[in-house]
């Protein structure tokens, strides 16, 4: 009778750790799957330099109004499987070239005034501000900025905030698909650095705005090639192994005693 309570206390618990062990692999699934999505602009008319991110199923229509004349870029990023059309005009004439495809950026030289933007497929476009190389920029007070950069084969990417006359300035970075890979509050002095996964640091699409009430703000960024790190998501997995070889070393255990009892 001893025996037989002691296999079968064994027996329970190497069923309640063989669950623990799926619940962990169910939870470390669940967060993998999950993606950040970029808040969306989706008011009427939005001002500053630069507009977006603007999101599109089928087709969508957007108007937006920039505040200072310069060099942008049409950034756009089709969802997989899809393709894009940006057409961005003023009073009625394009002044995108015609362009259909996957992802890229298109530069073009646009004064201050209010445009249109008209998109049909399937992903996210954003206007940028002509920000591609590493350096710093002055940005003047009360201005919500998009920019475009480009890292191109560096995946590290290193944003910093030089000086502001507001206390802090929040800071968005999308990756080329248009993921949100860094949200941050950044304060004078503070600088953040994120890796974005190699396929995806041609070019990023920054968004910022200033915290606390209006002014002007200095961005800095730079980009470097980071080391080769084991995928993060591999280290769960590997201790969800362990988890199950644990769980299932008692069943054998008892599977291994019950056949010397039979021989």
């Amino acid at each position: 009778m001893e025996r037989s309570l002691t296999g079968r206390g064994r027996a329970i618990a190497s069923v309640v750790t063989l669950g623990f062990a799926v619940f962990v692999t169910a939870t470390a699934f669940a967060a993998a799957g999950a993606q950040n999505r970029p808040p969306y602009d989706t008011s009427a008319v939005p001002n500053g330099i630069g507009a977006g991110i603007y999101f599109v199923s089928g087709t969508a229509d957007y108007a937006f109004e920039l505040t200072e004349r310069g060099e942008y870029y049409l950034i756009v990023s089709a969802d997989r499987g899809s393709t894009m059309d940006a057409s961005l005009s003023q009073n009625g004439t394009r002044l995108s070239p015609d362009w259909v495809g996957h992802s890229g950026m298109t530069l073009i030289q646009l004064e201050r005034g209010t445009y249109d933007l008209h998109l049909v497929g399937s992903g996210k476009v954003a206007v940028g501000w002509n920000f591609v190389f590493s350096g710093v920029q002055q940005f003047p007070a009360n201005q919500r900025l998009v920019a475009a950069l480009a890292p191109r084969a560096d995946n590290r990417l290193t944003i910093s905030l030089l000086n502001a006359s507001v206390p802090s300035v929040h800071v968005f970075m999308y990756n080329e698909e248009m993921a949100l890979g860094l949200d941050v509050v950044l304060t004078p002095g503070l600088s953040k650095t994120f890796d974005f996964p190699w396929s995806t640091s041609n070019f990023v699409t920054l968004v910022a705005e200033t915290v606390g009430g209006p002014g002007s703000f200095s961005l800095g960024w730079t980009s470097e090639q980071a080391p080769v790190q084991q995928n993060s998501f591999l280290l769960p997995l590997g201790t969800i192994a362990l988890l199950i070889v644990f769980a299932a070393t008692p069943a054998l255990w008892l599977v291994l005693q019950r056949r010397r009892r039979l021989t």
